[in-house]
């Protein structure tokens, strides 16, 4: 057997002391860590990191598990009536934020059916309602096929924000995509569906901060609709910092800088959607092993990297695409490859500056153009136009071996004219001048003279219909004539 793979060892390593190191009060690591000389220097360096920014994480999300707890009761004390929808007692879903309920119009006025999403009831204190009129308002303008109408909204009499939302009756996205076994194709276009309404919501300064797949229901005719805009943030610097660092995210598909709980901005979906799309093509995660709070830890301080995409194509992912596994490989490679390490660059100044840009380049990828995540090389871009205009370049090189073949044929032809012209003065020269003369002291030999002369004048004249386009034929007759 060989030696452990050193780095594998380290990783583990780090993993062991970071948990045993947490699990001791904050003002006593560092010196419990001074202690632990078994270890290497490298190994307590990334331990340090690590502690550093679960501290600062942890700093934000102390609140998170009453928060957990309020929305749990809020669940038993919820009122059954929202302004005049009454819940069904279906839940359809749960978040950092609340609980979302199927209910039905009840004033009589008409029959409706639609989602009600009660908001925790901690949120419920006046800094966060002040922000809620505001961003109800905001939410309410958006108008766009592919994200779900807020309809209503308010406060219940018990004090509860809620929102009332459309009612979408879909599959989430990754469960539509491998249900149907959607290829790569199918699943680019209805990623687009996404990009489109994200990026019409960031034009209206808002991020959204919680993509994923349950939150992006496809109906039965194959429309996109991104639900949970209540967790929405505006963009505007106006808002207090301490609110839109709120700790609804989802770990999975959370951006470095949401981990650090940076301000949230437009590049936090960007990376987001990278995530989904990384999923979306090769049915795993990028970072490979599942999450757990030491990986989280090590993305928030860009300790770890997205594996590349090729490197997880399987037989099972493979069919699921309805795609032989080495297709299913090379589709993955280049263009694909690049765009989606490009949405998850750690760095949001390296990432795609906006979800715009993103699309874009997936719409030059599924249009054979080159894509601007790729170093654009005079190679990489006449490959793509040869691939793109295939069939009008196969057209243009036939017409040109056509041409040259042509050609070729009417210098052949051209040189055995030439070929016979020459035998043919040859041959009058021969007659004329050789045999006349050969003959002439033959007694009775003038008859013979005369019909030779006839036969190589009658030549001679055929000749000459002949010689327009051969000076030097021309010549060689008027000698002959002479």
């Amino acid at each position: 057997m060989g030696d452990p793979d050193p780095a594998a060892s380290s990783k583990k390593s780090i993993e062991e002391l970071f948990l045993a190191a947490r699990e001791r009060p904050a003002a006593e690591r560092e010196a419990w860590l001074d202690g632990q000389t078994a270890y290497g220097a490298d190994v307590l360096r990334e331990v340090r990191v690590l502690l550093a920014a679960f501290a600062k994480r942890e700093e934000f999300r102390v609140q998170q598990p009453a928060a957990e707890v309020d929305v749990l009761s809020s669940v038993l004390r919820a009122p059954e009536r929202f302004g005049p929808y009454r819940t069904t007692g279906l839940l359809l879903g749960r978040g950092g934020m609340g609980l979302v309920y199927l209910a039905k119009r009840a004033d009589g006025q008409f029959e409706q059916t639609v989602a009600v999403k009660v908001l925790a009831a901690h949120l419920a204190g006046p800094e966060f309602l002040k922000k809620f009129q505001t961003e109800r308002q905001a939410l309410a303008s958006l108008n766009h096929p592919n994200i779900t109408r807020l309809l209503d909204g308010g406060i219940s009499a018990s004090g509860t924000p809620f929102l009332v939302m459309e009612y979408v009756d879909g599959q989430a996205l990754d469960a539509y995509c491998d249900g149907r076994r959607l290829g790569i194709e199918q699943r680019l276009r209805l990623f687009l569906q996404v990009c489109q309404a994200v990026d019409y919501a960031h034009r209206n300064l808002i991020v959204h901060r919680d993509l994923k797949p349950s939150n992006i229901l496809i109906t039965a005719d194959g429309m996109v609709k991104l639900l949970d805009f209540g967790t929405a943030s505006l963009t505007t610097e106006d808002l207090d910092a301490t609110v839109t660092r709120s700790p609804s995210l989802t770990p999975r598909y959370a951006s470095p800088e949401q981990f650090r709980a940076e301000r949230a901005n437009l590049s936090n979906d960007v990376f987001s959607l990278g995530v989904i799309l990384y999923e979306s093509l090769t049915g795993a995660w990028p970072y490979g092993a599942e999450d757990s709070v030491v990986s989280q830890l090590q993305r928030a301080m860009g300790l770890v990297t997205p594996v590349f995409p090729t490197t997880r194509v399987t037989v099972e992912a493979a069919e699921r695409r309805a795609t032989p596994p080495e297709r299913f490989r090379r589709l993955l490679q280049g263009d694909l490859t690049a765009i989606t390490m490009k949405a998850l660059e750690h760095d949001p100044s390296r990432r795609y500056g906006s979800v715009r840009l993103l699309a874009d380049d997936i719409e030059r990828y599924l249009g054979g153009r080159p894509v601007h995540a790729r170093a654009q090389t005079a190679l990489y871009r006449a490959g793509k136009f040869l691939r793109r205009r295939w069939l009008p370049v196969a057209a243009a090189a036939v017409f040109v071996m056509g041409l040259c073949a042509a050609t070729l044929v009417a210098l052949y032809q051209a040189r055995v004219a030439q070929a016979r012209y020459t035998d043919l003065r040859s041959l009058t020269t021969t007659l004329l001048f050789e045999l006349k003369d050969a003959i002439s002291d033959i007694p009775g030999s003038t008859p013979a003279q005369k019909i030779l002369v006839a036969r190589v004048v009658k030549s001679l004249d055929r000749m000459l219909q002949q010689s327009a386009q051969d000076p030097k034929l021309r010549l060689d007759l008027a000698e002959a004539y002479r």
